[in-house]
């Protein structure tokens, strides 16, 4: 059972790590400007950040209360 939830937390962290790259092209800036989003050169990078913070500190263990924090303002 202890393998499966290893399983699941890695598979879980996967997603936050892969999908914060994508928040660094020009393009995905460029689709939350369109969209109306204020200051998306600064706030969609960052939002990368957070993305790929959460999903190392969620993947390591590391103090899961900062984890589940990260991801929440993701």
């Amino acid at each position: 059972m202890k393998y499966l939830v290893l399983l699941g937390r890695i598979l879980y962290s996967l997603i936050f790590i892969s999908s914060s790259f994508h928040h660094f092209s020009t393009q995905t800036i460029a689709y939350a400007a369109s969209k109306g989003t204020p200051m998306s050169s600064i706030l969609v990078p960052f939002s990368g950040i957070l993305a790929l913070l959460g999903g190392v500190v969620f993947y390591w263990d590391i103090k899961q209360n900062g984890a589940h924090g990260l991801l929440y303002y993701f």
